[in-house]
């Protein structure tokens, strides 16, 4: 019987793996494997619900049967997909993740992960406490603007010796794309880091969503059934030893 529970997530957990191995942009075993016990876990799920709706009582339908799942229930099944999603995330940015430290002039392009970044130029921009170098790159996909980024080097009056770089970032639910603005080469030319991570987000998403599946199942009202038993249980006590 173990066996037979056992074949569908086996195969899920195959497919997953053979699916990781043949789209990504190389072969990582940290990666397939990661995502194999991803969707080990999220059958799982799938399993844990059927089996409470096989065995639910009485021979009322699907909506009654889910009825009577406990709230707690939901809360820890909403907290294995949390899990599945920081699997994923974490995998996929440790597998996948590329950066690249390029000199570019105004014009010239860096391709990563299917996405023009082009250097526009930097201008000079002062700020609240500081002064600083600010980049300007746009970011096409197949020809069509998707966004623009304003990375900055800062020189702060209260640190002479030592710029500091701030990243600019294009987020997405696939990935985030981050542009650092480096030294100044001469002649136009500066140097970047383009530094793209793939499903990043999903790593505070399934944190998220593993937190409300904890607050779900602390809203069990069967919890609080079960404390005001307890109080009215040694309410009842304490009047039988007083009525004695």
């Amino acid at each position: 019987s173990l066996l037979r529970r056992m074949l569908a997530p086996g195969v899920a957990a195959a497919v997953a793996f053979a699916a990781c191995a043949v789209t990504g942009s190389h072969f990582s075993l940290l990666a397939c494997s990661g995502m194999a016990f991803a969707a080990w876990l999220a059958w799982g799920v799938v399993d844990g619900y059927r089996d409470r709706l096989r065995h639910a009582s009485g021979m009322a339908s699907t909506a009654s049967k889910w009825r009577q799942i406990p709230l707690a229930f939901h809360g820890m099944q909403l907290a294995h997909l949390g899990v599945v999603a920081f699997i994923i995330g974490v995998t996929a940015v440790k597998a996948f993740e590329k950066e690249h430290d390029v000199a570019l002039t105004v014009g010239q392009t860096k391709s990563v992960a299917g996405v023009e970044v082009k250097f526009l130029g930097v201008t000079d921009v002062i700020g609240p406490n500081y002064n600083a170098k600010q980049g300007r790159f746009e970011l096409s996909r197949d020809g069509r603007v998707v966004g623009i980024l304003s990375p900055e080097r800062r020189f702060y009056a209260s640190q002479r010796s030592m710029p500091m770089t701030e990243a600019a970032i294009d987020r997405s639910p696939l990935r985030d794309l981050y542009v650092s603005l480096g030294d100044d080469l001469g002649g136009g030319s500066w140097t970047v880091r383009v530094h793209y991570k793939p499903l990043v987000n999903w790593i505070w998403i399934g944190c998220v969503i593993m937190a409300l599946g904890g607050l779900l199942g602390a809203l069990d009202p069967r919890y609080r059934r079960a404390q005001r038993a307890q109080r009215e249980a040694a309410a009842r006590s304490t009047a039988a030893v007083g009525a004695e």
